[in-house]
């Protein structure tokens, strides 16, 4: 009875033992283990990259959060306004463009409560664009600029007052990081545009120029030709980046390719080929609008 009851104790200090060990193993890491520590710029411009040095138990899925100031703890991840994994240091997030107070915290993982915070204000993103008052139609221009020069920043072209902050058909657009001036092709249609700074997360627009594009004019004579020879035609015209003069069927819709074309260089002959197949055509300048 009395060896039972020896055995009984003996097993249930054993198995305390071991549910302690357990215990032990599935409990969060003391406060002293759980803390971290931030290291960040003071403020930054809109839209700037932000190098945060951190230190902390970089626990597996643990984040480096930046959020507007007092927002609550836990918050739910899709609202913050960038997060990553903590799995080097340092590590680069990108400034908001909303000028303001923001925190950048050391998230961990589980938990999700904050092991570091530090403070960061946002300021205000500002830019001048000076470009000519005028260019013909497709022309390239000089753009001179300043402003942040953050990732994806430009310099576009677009109609007046126009709503869209980016040309809609991929023209009339310059990253800043391609160099100051930068170079931007001006539409083919003539017309009243402005030349704008615009950011590269938000599109916001931080300045903004007056550009009137004017019209232009070109001429290609007459010719006749064999079939399948070459042909060096005759034109006048602006010569502006990717001008080509064009064979195409007589009637041809405005957006036909053509059946043969060649770029045209300025100073250099364009050289053509003629069609295989006799008939009458036309030859026309592209996109500079002439038969």
């Amino acid at each position: 009875m009395y060896a039972l009851r020896s055995s009984h104790a003996g097993l249930a200090l054993l198995t305390a033992s071991w549910v302690m060990y357990l215990v032990g193993l599935c409990s969060p890491r003391s406060a002293r283990a759980q803390s971290a520590s931030l290291e960040a710029p003071e403020a930054v411009v809109a839209g700037a990259p932000v190098v945060v040095k951190c230190t902390g138990p970089n626990t597996e899925y643990d984040l480096l959060a930046m959020v507007k100031a007092g927002t609550p703890e836990k918050t739910d991840p899709g609202s913050r306004l960038q997060s990553g994994y903590v799995d080097k240091s340092p590590q680069q997030l990108v400034a908001p463009e909303e000028a303001g107070e923001y925190e950048i915290r050391y998230v961990a993982r589980g938990s999700m409560l904050t092991l570091a915070r530090r403070k960061l204000m946002i300021t205000p993103a500002s830019a001048t664009v000076e470009a000519p008052s005028s260019a013909a139609a497709g022309a390239t221009i000089k753009v001179k600029w300043t402003g942040p020069n953050n990732e994806y920043d430009k310099v576009v072209v677009v109609p007046a007052g126009s709503s869209d902050k980016v040309p809609q058909n991929g023209l009339g657009v310059a990253w800043t990081r391609h160099g100051n001036p930068a170079s931007v092709r001006v539409p083919e249609k003539a017309g009243e545009y402005e030349v704008r700074y615009v950011t590269g997360i938000n599109h916001t627009i931080l300045a903004t120029a007056k550009l009137t594009v004017g019209a232009v004019t070109a001429s290609i004579e007459p010719a006749k030709a064999v079939a399948g020879t070459k042909l060096e035609p005759r034109w006048t015209g602006p010569a502006n980046e990717s001008d080509r003069i064009a064979v195409v069927p007589v009637g041809a819709p405005e957006e036909e390719s053509g059946v043969t074309w060649a770029f045209i260089v300025p100073n250099t002959p364009t050289v053509l080929r003629v069609p295989l197949k006799a008939g009458v055509y036309e030859m026309r300048c592209a996109p500079c609008r002439t038969t």
